[in-house]
């Protein structure tokens, strides 16, 4: 059986775009010249009154008089206006009693309209205003306004705007056979379900109801997806699998820090709550607080645990653990962006840390906030050479080197979390 040849999806999207192309700028035309032509009307109208108006205020006392040589000085100065064709001046019986046109008798006749847009003949409009004195009505005043100068810009506009349209419709023609390829609703599907499974969101899938080249796209894209989300529980598990061995790589360089990650992590995740992170960037934040300290495999134990105060090579030494922490989580693709928050978790808001010199918004946020917890936990523990500092003196140098040494808005969140018993809740809970 023959199959009839139909026309293709870009075939018909280029002929619906130009057809609807096409009637929108032959609309957008269409309006454009009624919109033209009625601002010009009312502009004139505008203007007429006004003359009109004007010539009111200057006849009225030579009407009343019957001064016709001012009357006549009135109509010579309207005349000489753009555009006015004639201006007359009527009695209270609507005779004529003297005009500027009078090549035009037939205007001489009583009863004209006192409308202001009254058209007449050859393209002029009319506009008229009544003469008093008091409550009387002692004439009327009437100026023509010719409409060939607003015809002929009219015109000019017109070809302007048609010029413009078509090769508007030109572009539009050129511009839908591109739009054919990509303007299809399958594509943008996948388009729209692309970017949601680039955010994290694999439970994305596309409507399969095409049995085409596109249809088949769809369903590659879904099976694409559910891998995806397979892959994603194993990354996940790996990665938490990771952090808990390099924890306990700490740990066991460290007795110090075993209750120590826990609680700055617990600390950061509140603090990142309050501050409303996105999901993302709360992962990173408790991944990095575990592991802030995973530099300090790479420090000679005889150092970390000195029973004394560190002399100052050994602190320089000390300040270096944040560079190895970097280096070790580097070579680890899904933890470089952790590496760069650890690596930056002794700066000072100053400028005044280690080991960049970093200030103010160059350190990172996540930074920031591991430094607070990192800071109050190391003040209110005890250290290989001292006991802990009690609660309120930890408190009191916290808010001491706020603006200083930390985040001013990290620590005051900080501070309203203790206030509120998280901080407490956290330190028993760890201590458990």
């Amino acid at each position: 059986m023959r199959m009839t040849p139909t026309l293709g999806i870009k075939g018909r999207l280029v002929l619906l775009f130009t057809l609807l192309f096409g009637v929108a700028v032959g609309a957008m035309a269409l309006a454009s010249f009624a919109f033209q032509r009625d601002f010009l009307v009312e502009e004139t109208a505008k203007r007429g009154q006004l003359l009109a108006k004007s010539l009111m205020m200057s006849v009225r006392d030579p009407l009343l008089n019957r001064d016709l040589l001012s009357l006549a000085s009135a109509l010579e100065a309207v005349r000489q206006e753009p555009d006015v064709v004639s201006a007359w001046v009527l009695d209270h019986r609507g005779a004529v009693v003297m005009r500027s046109d009078a090549a035009r008798p037939g205007l001489q006749t009583a009863g004209l309209s006192s409308l202001p847009t009254a058209p007449l003949l050859d393209h002029v409009l009319t506009f008229s205003a009544p003469v008093t004195y008091g409550p009387r009505a002692i004439g009327s005043v009437h100026i023509g306004l010719g409409m060939a100068q607003a015809d002929v810009a009219l015109g000019r506009t017109r070809r302007h705007v048609v010029r413009t349209m078509f090769v508007g419709l030109v572009i539009g023609m050129a511009g839908s056979f591109a739009l054919a390829w990509f303007f299809v609703k399958p594509v943008n599907l996948l388009v729209r379900a692309t970017r949601e499974a680039a955010k994290g969101k694999l439970d994305v899938q596309v409507p399969v109801r095409r049995r085409d080249e596109l249809g088949a796209l769809a369903e590659s894209f879904n099976t694409m997806i559910a891998d995806l989300r397979t892959a994603a529980v194993d990354i996940q598990q790996g990665y938490l699998d990771m952090t808990i061995a390099l924890a306990a790589a700490i740990e066991a360089k460290d007795q110090y820090t075993r209750g120590h990650c826990q609680r700055v992590s617990a600390y950061s995740v509140e603090i990142g709550t309050r501050l409303a992170l996105p999901d993302p960037a709360m992962r990173d934040l408790e991944l990095a607080a575990i592991l802030h300290d995973i530099g300090k495999i790479g420090i000679d134990e005889a150092i970390l645990t000195k029973p004394t105060r560190l002399t100052f090579d050994e602190m320089q030494v000390m300040h270096e653990h944040p560079v190895i922490g970097e280096r070790i989580l580097q070579s680890v693709e899904p933890l470089r962006l952790v590496a760069s928050y650890i690596v930056h978790h002794h700066e000072h808001y100053d400028g005044k840390g280690y080991p960049h010199g970093a200030r103010g918004d160059e350190i990172p946020l996540i930074a920031r906030i591991i430094s607070v917890a990192d800071a109050y936990d190391s003040m209110s523990s005890r250290r290989p050479y001292r006991e802990p500092l009690s609660d309120a003196e930890s408190v009191r140098r916290l808010r001491a080197t706020a603006g200083s040494q930390f985040d001013p808005h990290v620590v005051a969140i900080f501070l309203e979390l203790h206030e509120m018993g998280v901080i407490e809740r956290i330190k028993r809970a760890t201590d458990a």
